[in-house]
Formats: structure tokens, sequence, C-alpha cells
């Protein structure tokens, strides 16, 4: 599921065609949660095994230059919409046996990262909603993980800096910082 149309067209031609379902939707809004989860269960016989709760955007550059738009869709998307997910996958997790809800964080969830403050600070909020809501749905027999990848050389790097010139990914590359592998996200998620 996505917001990018296109992006969902893509990644469904690099898998099989009998394993693979596309869902348009905001994670931003929860009744295109609620919608894309209800379509998503009846394909599956009712089973949510696993939901990879994965969305981010960013805003880089100095907090104090950031404009209130940008740090609104950075708020929303990267921690909202991951709540949301988890929020109302809840009761699919909670009747599948073994379910686990994934979600992804960063490295920035481990330090704060300057010029990143907006995007650090929600990622750090996934980071806590997820250790507080692997101790609270143990019981439901739902296990609650998180990645927190480096750097991964995405489109989300295309990004302009606020106050610069450059994106995102120049100023990873030129800080001399790594790039994980997006493979090797995909290895640890599975």
């Amino acid at each position: 599921a996505d917001i990018d149309a296109r992006g969902l067209v893509d990644t469904a031609a690099m898998l099989p065609p009998e394993r693979t379902s596309t869902h348009q939707m905001d994670v931003r809004d929860p009744s295109e949660w609620e919608h894309v989860l209800a379509d998503f269960t009846a394909l599956s016989g009712g089973r949510l095994d696993v939901l990879f709760n994965n969305a981010g955007v960013g805003a880089g550059g100095p907090f104090g230059e950031i404009g209130l738009d940008a740090l609104d869709r950075v708020i929303d998307v990267n921690f909202r919409g991951v709540a949301y997910g988890a929020r109302l996958a809840y009761p699919y997790l909670k009747a599948t046996a073994g379910s686990c809800l994934l979600n992804t964080a960063s490295a920035s969830a481990i330090y704060g990262s300057a010029g990143l403050s907006a995007y650090s600070a929600t990622k750090f909020a996934v980071r806590g909603l997820t250790e507080a809501l692997d101790a609270e749905w143990v019981k439901d027999g739902i296990k609650v993980r998180d990645l927190m990848p480096g750097f991964i050389d995405t489109a989300l790097l295309t990004m302009p800096i606020a106050g610069s010139n450059r994106t995102a990914r120049e100023a990873v590359a030129e800080a001399g910082l790594e790039f994980t592998p997006v493979e090797t996200v995909a290895d640890l998620a599975w």
C-alpha cells in the first residue's frame, strides 16, 4: 500500500502476481487504513500475519527554517500514519496467531540528528511506540518490532534541504556517511 500509484505498479511488477495485491492509500487518513485493511484481509482469508508499518517523509535543514506545512507533513506521515496503522491493524493482528507489527523507525531514532530534527523526533516516537506496544500486546500474542536502518538510498533522500540548494542524499554523501542497501533492510524485515 502506498500513496504513490506509479510506485505501486513498479513494485508489483517485481513480485509474483499470484502473491501480490496493491492498495493506494494515504497513511494519514484512518478511513483509508480501515478500507485497505478490510480489503487485504478479505483476500487473505482474514489473516494479517505481518503489518510492515513503513511510512516516512523528511524535511531537512535547520529546524528554525522548516516551513510549518512541511513540519506538519513529517509529523503526520512519520508518526500519526504509523500510529494509525498500528491501532487499526490491532484487531486483525490479535485475531491472527503469531502475528507481528513491524515498524520502521530509523538510526535517527537512536540519536538526534542535527539537520533532521523533525524526522528524528518522529522516528524516536515510532521507536517509543514500538517498545510500548511490544510490552502491551504480548498478552495478545502479537510481536511488535522495529527496524532502525541508517540512510537508505531511496526517493526520500531526494528531498531538498531547507535553506540549501542540496538534497539530503548529497548531504549524506558529503558527510561520508554510509548508505544501507535496500536489500539489507528487506532481509532484516523478512
